[in-house]
């Protein structure tokens, strides 16, 4: 990112997405907020932290658009839990001032913000397993997911997830061709699955014509498009090493 607007930070392992929004308040950055915002919740995490620390808004101009989010992060299923991080103290005021405090939880870091939420608890529950760059991983991470899915009772999911794993992690060893970690959490009605790899890089949809289908990796050519049309919802986001490519099913809620 260019450092004025808005981008994000992956947090697998505790289900969060922080963003962080940067420059001063206008109508570009509101609507590039707005979309952040749909971006986070379409992932389904527990909680989406606001980071506000870079962002220059003297008058609160902002606030309406942080009550929309705020609407919005309610409204989902499972809701999320959304925690503005201010970062100055006039913001934060006026916040209190419109009353939003007591549906915004703030604090005056990411840090603070963080703590909260592991003094709440409530982490889904997930599993994972941390694999080499070796095409056999691929077959090991299907494997892998099947036994969860057993394990879960969405054995209905089987095939729906093993294609959508085996996908995700064939583009790690191709393309990342780093070690990476493959997660399987229940968050609430949505199986949500990710893989981290190492490299910064994120992945793109082909066009369909843009590959040799001739060519000895055609089939990968188009597997983030059978991703895509497996799952609700997918995509990839940068974190502290490296990328999260995740994607979302929809599952009846289980007790593991």
């Amino acid at each position: 990112m260019n450092g004025l607007y808005v981008d994000y930070l992956s947090d697998v392992d505790d289900a969060t997405i922080e963003i962080r929004v940067r420059g001063r308040w206008s109508r570009r950055l509101q609507l590039e907020l707005s979309r952040g915002v749909d971006k986070a919740l379409a992932e389904a995490p527990r909680a989406a932290l606001l980071d506000l620390s870079g962002l220059i808004d003297p008058h609160g101009e902002s606030i309406p658009t942080l009550l929309d989010a705020q609407r919005s992060a309610a409204a989902v299923t499972p809701s999320v839990r959304l925690m503005v991080c201010a970062g100055a103290a006039r913001l934060s005021r006026r916040l209190d001032a419109v009353r939003a405090g007591s549906r915004i939880p703030t604090f005056d870091s990411v840090r603070q913000a963080r703590m909260a939420l592991r003094s709440a608890g409530l982490v889904p529950v997930m599993h994972h397993i941390d694999l080499p760059p070796d095409y056999v991983s691929a077959a090991l991470a299907r494997d892998w997911i099947g036994q969860v899915c057993s394990d879960w009772r969405l054995e209905h999911l089987l095939h729906t997830v093993r294609l959508v794993v085996s996908e995700l992690a064939l583009n790690a060893i191709e393309h990342a061709a780093t070690p990476f970690t493959v997660t399987l959490s229940l968050r609430g009605a949505i199986l949500h699955l990710a893989v981290r790899d190492q490299s910064s890089m994120l992945p793109t949809l082909m066009n369909p014509g843009s590959y040799d289908p001739g060519g000895p990796l055609a089939d990968r050519g188009r597997g983030l498009r059978l991703v895509a049309a497996h799952a609700i919802a997918w995509g990839a986001t940068p974190c502290r090493v490296g990328k999260v490519v995740w994607a979302t099913l929809k599952t009846p809620v289980v007790r593991p």
